[in-house]
């Protein structure tokens, strides 16, 4: 179902983007990500990540000002938490298909929307002094691997196509409800991201 339901959210950007006044553009996007997991008694840092795809991009105006932007990459975010003796890491690997509605006026634009994710990639570590437990399997840690996030963001696109932009995104739905991860309950991602993209129309 939950694989259903991403596969749905990109069928429907898809067929959104097809739909609209023109083709529209494609493009790479690339990106740093600073993420984090939130939750109830959950005190852990952030931590660094990237993200890399491409994006689809429509415009739903005639003159282009509004525009609908379909997206998927291939992102890392996770956690990080160090106390006394012991280090915690949380490494998660996710594809995602971000579906955003795109307002630009001159060359700044907003954005805002949904974003879909499952989880292909996780590592945990613990380690204690020279003790260390570990694991790659997102079952042992009682993982959810479908992830549903609101994603907002401003940036900045140049005339020949190059463009930057900074997003937040945060989890409706949670990573994982037990407290035996973290130290808290209800986990849930929360990124920031700083991307740059090219539009391979120049537009």
């Amino acid at each position: 179902m939950k694989r259903i339901l991403l596969s749905a959210l990109l069928l429907a950007g898809l067929a959104a983007t097809a739909s609209a006044q023109s083709v529209g553009s494609i493009g790479v996007k690339a990106g740093f990500n600073y993420s984090s997991i939130e939750g109830k008694n959950i005190d852990v840092d952030y931590r660094p990540g990237y993200s890399a795809g491409f994006f689809l991009n429509a415009p739903l105006s005639a003159d282009g000002a509004l525009s609908l932007q379909q997206e998927v990459s291939f992102a890392v975010k996770g956690s990080k938490a160090e106390e006394g003796g012991a280090k915690e890491t949380l490494h998660l690997g996710y594809i995602e298909t971000p579906l955003v509605l795109r307002y630009k006026k001159s060359n700044i634009f907003v954005e805002g929307g949904l974003q879909a994710g499952i989880l292909v990639d996780t590592k945990y570590t613990l380690k204690v002094d020279d003790e260390e437990l570990s694991t790659n399997k997102a079952s042992d840690l009682g993982l959810s691997s479908f992830d549903l996030s609101y994603v907002g963001g401003v940036g900045y696109q140049m005339e020949n196509g190059f463009q930057a932009g900074l997003r937040y995104t945060r989890s409706f739905t949670n990573l994982f409800n037990e407290d035996d991860l973290l130290g808290g309950t209800k986990g849930r991602n929360s990124v920031f991201q700083l991307y740059v993209a090219y539009s391979l129309s120049g537009k």
